[in-house]
């Protein structure tokens, strides 16, 4: 019979549990996010020290898994053996897998990591930032756009003949940088997927337009001969609803209101997803704190089962999941329906903890608090004043495009 090891991290050292089970692989638990897999090719637990002779995961066995095995050599690797033997005592450490563990390029050591377990969003760890920094990690990015496939940056190709203010415009593509940590591979192909977002959602007229508000008679007006937005006048319309609002005074923070859409015959989830991006977009640019460390998600579902839209989640999770410049660092869903209580309760538990971590159902103006800052739910809303914002950001606008 095997025996199915957890081998869990205690400061320095590490404790054996030893139980029952029909696997022949065991985890390795090396803090509360991560657990790494190794595979098992013999275990003998017949007496102490119990002998473990495993090896490597394939790289067909790492493919499917978050975190995954160094090809980094051990100093207590066998030179003519694929496989390793380990005497593991109860009562000692084990160096042979601690070794292993400390050479694991696992999610909490990546690049791309932006919260990791135990830390809130007020916390994340974040690179030093300099512009000595940013200048070469902008010049890696451009060498690493270069290299994409012509498949990957097609979009991108359009919007450097198109548009060759916007696609170039160093300002946004910082923010490219700063959502994946300063890693250059990872900026650039989401940069060039933002592309592909982009016009699939706004069209390929409007979408190498500048994104800017401007009165719902110019639109008109200038959509007979030439659109001079990428909003088009419905998208004017629907914004006004306030769908997505930036509070005042705390830019991380994004307040979605689905009741906050309209009629019905105005409904359209693509024109709330353009609104989205819009809003999202600006919010992002005046801020750079939210570039860093992601921004606040606040969804007031005020008690209805209405704000748990299917198409538009899809649509979103489309168009901004791998190509959007902007982190979920928290999301917060406000007053739930009982259902959709329940289903997020049962939902996180299926849930990666660094994503579990992120997602609160909020039912008092405490828990609020806790997540948000200094808010009360009365406060929230008050700063969320969105028709001073949309005469903020069209006066903006108009500087900048006139």
């Amino acid at each position: 019979m095997n025996t199915t090891f957890q081998i869990s991290s205690l400061g320095m050292g590490f404790r054996v549990d030893n139980s029952i089970g029909p696997t022949k692989s065991f985890p390795i638990r090396c803090d509360k996010t991560d657990i790494l897999p190794i595979r098992c090719d013999k275990i003998d637990s017949t007496k102490e020290p119990i002998t473990v002779t495993y090896r490597a995961l394939t790289s067909y066995e790492r493919s499917s898994l978050p975190v995954y095995i160094s090809n980094k050599s051990s100093p207590y690797e066998t030179r003519n053996s694929s496989q390793s033997s380990l005497a593991v005592s109860f009562d000692e450490k084990i160096e042979r897998v601690a070794y292993d563990i400390s050479t694991l390029p696992g999610k909490r050591n990546s690049p791309n990591t932006d919260t990791a377990m135990g830390v809130s969003h007020d916390q994340q760890i974040q690179p030093e930032e300099t512009e000595a920094i940013l200048l070469e990690r902008m010049q890696e990015m451009q060498v690493e756009l270069r290299l994409l496939s012509p498949y990957d940056r097609d979009c991108l190709d359009l919007a450097m003949r198109k548009c060759p203010a916007l696609a170039s415009d160093r300002s946004f593509q910082v923010s490219f940088l700063r959502t994946e940590v300063l890693d250059a591979k990872r900026a650039a192909k989401r940069y060039a997927t933002y592309w592909k977002h982009r016009v699939n959602l706004f069209g390929p007229v409007h979408a190498f337009l500048p994104l800017v508000i401007k009165d719902e008679a110019d639109v008109m007006e200038a959509t007979e001969q030439a659109p001079n937005s990428a909003l088009t006048t419905e998208d004017m319309h629907v914004l006004k609803y306030g769908f997505t609002r930036v509070v005042a005074g705390h830019g991380r923070v994004l307040l979605i209101d689905p009741s906050r859409t309209g009629p019905k015959s105005d409904y359209k989830v693509d024109s709330i997803v353009r609104c989205l991006f819009y809003t999202a977009t600006k919010a992002l640019l005046a801020d750079e704190e939210m570039q860093r460390k992601g921004g606040i998600f606040i969804l007031d579902m005020k008690g209805s089962i209405r704000g748990f839209d299917r198409a538009l989640i899809k649509r979103l999770t489309e168009t901004t999941n791998d190509g959007f410049p902007l982190r979920c660092s928290a999301c917060c869903i406000l007053r739930p329906p009982l259902l959709v209580d329940t289903f997020v309760k049962i939902a996180k538990v299926f849930l990666r903890s660094r994503v579990r971590n992120r997602i609160h159902v909020v039912t008092s103006e405490s828990k609020l608090e806790k997540h948000v800052g200094v808010y009360s739910m009365e406060a929230l809303f008050e700063a969320a004043d969105h028709k001073a914002w949309l005469n903020q950001m069209r006066t903006e606008d108009f500087k900048q495009y006139r």
